[in-house]
């Protein structure tokens, strides 16, 4: 799963308005950054237990991993494997796979965030689903649900989006 990340946060409208005003709006180099700074800003708040997702029902922290097989709550598959896991915070890093696999593909266009791999996007899926009994955790916001990413991360662009804007008005000057 991925989700298209464009234009739509808080505050992007005045500030592309005035990118096609100075008839100069983002460029695929300024996407890139914004595609960089995203994932690192999400890594950040899954490995800390925090969900990169605003509204939408879900909290600020993932959910517990629910009591199955193990006193720490993890599954038999997750506890005879993952034997160092600890049970907070939920961070959804078992090997690391998952996480790393999270990245973007930018263009002229916009920037696209997401899993590109179909293993890690199958887990992604699971996630949100809440696959195996366990609670929904999922990383990538569902435009349709009008989920958002949150402001920590809707900054992100908006950092980049007006540097952008500062250097072509220095340049008009």
């Amino acid at each position: 799963m991925a989700i298209k990340f464009k234009s739509s946060v808080n505050g992007a409208d005045a500030i592309n308005q005035k990118l096609k005003a100075l008839r100069a709006p983002l460029q695929q180099k300024d996407y890139k950054e914004i595609g960089r700074r995203i994932v690192k800003s999400m890594k950040s708040l899954i490995s800390k237990g925090l969900s990169p997702i605003r509204g939408g029902g879900f909290s600020k922290r993932f959910p517990k991993y629910k009591r199955q097989d193990d006193p720490r709550g993890y599954p038999a598959t997750v506890k005879s494997k993952y034997r160092t896991k600890k049970q907070r915070p939920v961070n959804l890093k078992l090997s690391g796979k998952f996480l790393d696999a999270l990245s973007y593909k930018a263009n002229s266009f916009g920037v696209t965030i997401g899993y590109f791999k179909n293993s890690e996007a199958k887990k992604e899926e699971g996630h949100r689903k809440g696959a195996n009994t366990q609670p929904k955790r999922p990383t990538i916001p569902d435009a349709s649900n009008r989920e958002l990413f949150t402001a920590t991360i809707q900054d992100e662009y908006l950092k980049v989006a007006n540097s952008r804007v500062s250097q072509i008005a220095r340049k008009k000057n």
